[in-house]
């Protein structure tokens, strides 16, 4: 399944909506896993949550978009 990813480092994705990845080197799973190494080695304590939240969604039959969505 596929993550929110960044877009310039995509080859294939042109448009913001096709910005998802599955490759944990160029979605939002890396930058957090920067953040809770920097948080870390300055004795933060960090957990690290790398939840799937693009196949939680897809399993509810929601759209990213839907995620933002207050009720």
């Amino acid at each position: 399944m596929s993550v929110k990813s960044f877009l310039p480092v995509l080859k294939d994705a042109k448009n913001p909506n096709d910005a998802i990845s599955s490759d944990e080197r160029v979605n939002v799973i890396s930058l957090g896993d920067r953040l809770a190494g920097n948080l870390m080695s300055k004795g933060i304590g960090v957990k690290h949550d790398k939840t799937n939240m693009t196949q939680k969604l897809l399993k509810k039959g929601w759209r990213s978009a839907q995620a933002y969505i207050s009720w």
